[in-house]
């Protein structure tokens, strides 16, 4: 899910979102989303402890910058907004539980529905060595 979704946001080519938008990252956070990880009780206390390993401050803006180039604190910060949520993981043949998951998590603006299937097989080819 973590890769299918960078490659959904970025395609893993761009950090920071094209027009001057407010997202960051692979998987393209922004403000909101980092707030939200660190207000849910869930999350909360895993964020911080990731962002001060990674000596970054535990706040919105430390993080929101940070993410830029932080990989490792972005796929945490993906994995956390995934925990987030009341599902399992979806498995390779629930591509549709798959993007449902993503929308719910990520809200996308524009989110390119046409583009998921092959983000998401892509996903499961890369991590199978495929």
């Amino acid at each position: 899910m973590l890769l299918a979704i960078a490659l959904q946001e970025s395609r893993l080519e761009a950090r920071r979102q094209h027009a001057g938008g407010p997202a960051r990252g692979f998987h393209q956070f922004e403000r909101n989303g980092i707030r939200a990880l660190l207000k849910n009780p869930d999350t909360q206390a895993h964020l911080r402890r990731v962002a001060q390993t990674l000596t970054v401050l535990p706040n919105v803006p430390a993080i929101h910058r940070a993410v830029e180039f932080q990989d490792v604190l972005g796929c945490c910060c993906a994995r956390l907004l995934l925990w987030a949520l009341p599902y399992r993981l979806p498995l390779r043949d629930q591509e549709d539980e798959a993007w449902n998951q993503y929308r719910t998590a990520w809200q996308p603006g524009k989110p390119r529905r046409a583009d998921w299937p092959e983000n998401f097989a892509r996903a499961w080819r890369v991590i199978h060595g495929e």
